[in-house]
């Protein structure tokens, strides 16, 4: 892996790989037509929540 401070770090990735997955899913549960009624919400939370992880890595000039 390269030491460029620009790269994320392996916990950064990892991190932002979580984020996606949970964005994923609380998309495919507010999608079903049972879905939990929270769902929306969740998914609303999971989505701010990536878009700020990101936004403080870029801010940090990390290359995302």
């Amino acid at each position: 892996m390269s030491k460029n401070p620009e790269y994320l770090s392996p916990f950064q990735r990892g991190q932002v790989d979580f984020l996606k997955r949970e964005v994923n899913r609380w998309i495919d549960e507010s999608l079903k037509r049972d879905a939990d009624s929270d769902a929306a919400q969740r998914l609303f939370h999971a989505r701010r929540e990536l878009k700020r992880y990101v936004e403080e890595l870029r801010s940090i000039g990390k290359l995302i």
